[in-house]
């Protein structure tokens, strides 16, 4: 079992998500906002203060909230790997990005649907957060929306069905 945390920083107005394997030791860089002219020589420039602000406070945050826990180490020192592959790059859509990142990161890979533009992957978070399985809001909704979400989760059960091998 794979054992991940997942740190988004914003920086600037931009979000970028922080991945850290502990088992293999990388840190891993998802960033959605495109490259700056400035670093093309070195990219990894870029993420250093934050990475150190993460190496910094992720061992104390872990000492109280898992006291003996093995993420003690120093996290700068590890492989560091900026993910190249994303398939949209857009400094007003970064926080939707990241927040699109977390769950379908798996194996060091995005595993993302296919996104035309904004529309559809603010339409794709919202059917997200409006499904979650423990939305503590739920019982706030009016009839209307949740008669929309279950239709909406029957329609992503089927999906599930459709998609899982026989």
């Amino acid at each position: 079992m794979q054992f991940l945390i997942h740190i988004p920083v914003q920086s600037n107005g931009d979000y970028i998500l922080f991945i850290l394997d502990h088992d293999i030791k990388t840190v891993n860089i998802l960033d959605p906002t495109p490259i700056d002219p400035i670093y093309q020589y070195n990219p990894h420039a870029r993420y250093v203060h934050k990475i150190l602000w993460i190496a910094e406070y992720l061992t104390k945050a872990m000492s109280k909230a898992c006291p003996g826990s093995r993420w003690n180490e120093n996290i700068f020192l590890w492989r560091q790997k900026i993910i190249h592959d994303i398939p949209v790059q857009n400094r007003e859509l970064s926080g939707y990005l990241v927040t699109h990142f977390m769950p379908t990161w798996e194996d060091e890979n995005l595993h993302l649907p296919v996104l035309k533009d904004g529309y559809e992957l603010r339409k794709q978070i919202s059917g997200q957060l409006l499904t979650f399985k423990e939305n503590e809001c739920e019982n706030n909704m009016p009839a209307g929306i949740l008669e929309f979400i279950s239709c909406i989760r029957e329609i992503q059960n089927k999906a599930a069905q459709l998609c899982s091998p026989i």
